[in-house]
């Protein structure tokens, strides 16, 4: 039976003879695959991974630069680190707010969360005591802070720099671990900023999100170097008009989210949410994005919900119906059957469940109680629903609409109340007083 894969995490670094690792994803368990045969590739300790798995779904995770460990959290908030040598769990933790992405520092000492209450969190990558613990934020610190909510974060620079990115349009560069220092943002987006993909060693790293183009940064500089174009790489414009008379008007373009962002040596590839495409730039290492090429995943695999190169610069695509590898010679697209390594008793995700980026989007639509109307799901999604939200919005309207003009007459009510009350007092004492006494009062 297909599974979707829903995340994947390549270990490119060599350690203890498992060079080439890749963490496949399904809802909330994993395994680990070696990359080295992509024909036949091995799980590694399944029973082991099977033991602690998550709850609810995983929804980020990353290996430490050596490939020594792997970081998950999902759904239920709780961080998990795993040694990929044998499988086994090295530490498990209560997260204050649930997570958008993980990274380890160089020194395999911290684990770095980003989380949707928008800040950033600094973790021992082992506890103080034991190897669990149910206390929330147990041993951590926040070491950076968002208005916005907080959708990404890399280290860069041999995790001196800490990059972060928000729904509200930008990346910001601070300094690490002294992340309260802010050395540059990164500002030329004019949608949500859902992922950053460093390119190598360099100061230049790769950004997408809800704009229909990926940007390439110099980040030092804050300079943006190129754009990528996503919409005109995948043939998404503006669609003519249906009739002649309705020549001098065109149908409004889909809106983007990229839902994934990797790069590999001079590659990016972006996986555009809800297509069975993803787009390959080239370039990336001399300061361009140029089309490489359009990937089309096998009608089984479906829409792409996930990417990752590995090692030796094949990329790994992850679907709703399962995981493929691309050549990067032939461009060759060949399955790969992993969902037997999930084990029988493992739950098969839900495709509803499935995140979606293109909630991020903000409409900038907003009623006279300064509530936004819409948010994110105005582009796609399940039209009932929608409908549903918009009229609750609506009620939600009227009914403080109502309340507000029933406490308005309500007021007035109790003006001319008073009003009526102190009206015969004040002739009287009028009529009794003198002229001169009148004038002084008024």
């Amino acid at each position: 039976m297909a599974r979707p894969i829903t995340l994947l995490a390549s270990d490119a670094s060599a350690h203890t003879g498992n060079h080439g690792v890749m963490a496949v994803v399904s809802g909330s368990s994993f395994v680990l695959v070696k990359t080295q045969d992509k024909s036949a590739p091995v799980t590694v300790n399944t029973d082991a991974l099977a033991a602690h798995a998550h709850a609810q779904p995983i929804r980020a995770l990353a290996f430490s630069p050596d490939g020594q460990f792997l970081a998950t959290t999902g759904e239920d908030k709780i961080l998990k680190v795993w040694a990929t040598a044998d499988g086994k769990q090295v530490s498990e933790r209560v997260l204050e707010k649930r997570a958008v992405e993980v990274c380890v520092t160089p020194d395999n000492a911290t684990v770095v969360v980003a989380d949707k209450h928008g800040d950033a969190w600094a973790y021992p990558l082992r506890l103080q005591s034991g190897t669990t613990s149910t206390k929330p934020g147990d041993d951590g610190k926040i070491i950076a802070g968002h208005v916005s909510m907080v959708t990404a974060c890399k280290l860069v620079a041999n995790g001196t720099r800490l990059l972060t990115a928000d729904r509200d349009e930008k990346v910001r560069v601070s300094r690490y671990p002294a992340s309260f220092v802010v050395e540059g943002w990164l500002l030329s987006h004019s949608q949500f900023v859902a992922h950053i993909a460093p390119i190598g060693a360099s100061e230049t790293v790769a950004t997408a999100g809800g704009d229909d183009w990926v940007g390439l940064w110099d980040w030092r500089s804050a300079t943006l170097l190129a754009r990528g174009d996503l919409r005109g790489s995948l043939g998404l414009d503006a669609a003519p008009a249906a009739t002649k008379e309705e020549s001098t008007t065109t149908a409004a373009a889909p809106k983007i989210a990229v839902r994934a962002l990797v790069s590999h040596t001079d590659h990016i590839a972006a996986v555009v949410e809800g297509l069975d495409r993803v787009v390959v730039f080239r370039g990336a290492t001399s300061g361009t994005l140029d089309l490489d090429r359009v990937v089309t995943v096998p009608a089984a695999i479906g829409q792409v919900l996930t990417a990752a190169y590995d090692a030796a610069g094949r990329l790994w695509l992850g679907g709703v119906g399962g995981l493929c590898v691309v050549d990067p010679k032939t461009h060759a697209v060949t399955a790969v059957p992993v969902s037997a390594g999930f084990g029988a008793d493992a739950e098969v995700p839900v495709i509803a469940d499935i995140y979606q980026y293109e909630t991020l989007r903000k409409s900038l639509d907003f009623d006279e109680f300064g509530e936004e109307i819409g948010g994110g799901a105005d582009a796609g999604g399940d039209e009932a629903a929608e409908e549903a939200k918009r009229a609750a919005v609506a009620s939600k309207r009227k009914r403080q609409k109502a309340a507000k003009a029933e406490a308005k007459a309500a007021a007035k009510a109790a003006k001319e109340v008073n009003a009526t009350a102190t009206a015969p007092a004040a002739t009287a004492a009028d009529g009794d007083a003198s002229p001169k006494a009148k004038r002084a009062r008024i």
